[in-house]
C-alpha cells in the first residue's frame, strides 16, 4: 500500500513549482501562449494543493510520518478540491499570513481536469493570466519562509 508524508507533498509542490518557472519564462517567447497558459494554469494549482497538504500535515503531526489513504480521507485532505484544502489550512495552518479569501476566490476554477479540457482553458484563458501565478508564487513563498 501507498503512503503519503508532509516530505513527499513538499517534494511534490517544489518540483511542480520549478516547471511552473520554466512554463512562465516560455510564455513570453512561445507561439502557443494559451497552450502555455493552460499547463502554468494547471500545475500551479498543484503546487498551491500540495503545499497545502504539506502545511496541513506539518501541523498535524510529524513531518516524518506515512500516511494511509485512509488517514488522508479523515483529516479531509485526500482531495484535488483546492477550495475543501483552502479551508481545511485556514483552519489548521498558523502563522501562514495569506488572504485565505482572496487565494479561494481566485481558485474557485481550479480543477484537475483544467489540463485536459480545451474548451476549459480557453474559457478560463483570461482568469489564468491576471494574477494566478502571484498567487502560486505566495503560497509556494511563504511556506518557504515559514516551514
Amino acid at each position: 500500500m501507498k503512503t503519503w508524508s508532509a516530505k513527499q507533498y513538499r517534494a511534490a509542490a517544489d518540483k511542480h513549482y520549478k516547471v511552473c518557472i520554466l512554463l512562465n519564462k516560455e510564455c513570453n517567447n512561445h507561439k502557443d501562449k494559451k497552450c502555455l497558459v493552460s499547463n502554468l494554469f494547471y500545475l500551479g494549482g498543484y503546487v498551491i494543493e500540495c503545499t497545502l497538504k504539506y502545511l496541513i500535515l506539518c501541523n498535524e503531526a510529524d513531518r516524518d510520518k506515512e500516511y494511509k489513504k485512509e488517514e488522508l480521507i479523515s483529516i479531509n485532505i485526500w482531495t484535488h478540491r483546492l477550495q475543501q484544502l483552502i479551508g481545511e489550512a485556514r483552519d489548521k495552518v498558523d502563522g501562514f499570513s495569506i488572504s485565505w479569501n482572496a487565494l479561494s476566490d481566485k481558485t474557485k476554477t481550479w480543477n484537475e481536469q483544467v489540463r485536459y479540457d480545451v474548451p476549459m482553458q480557453n474559457q478560463y484563458h483570461e482568469c489564468i493570466k491576471n494574477n494566478f501565478w502571484e498567487d502560486v508564487k505566495n503560497v509556494y513563498n511563504t511556506m518557504r519562509e515559514i516551514y
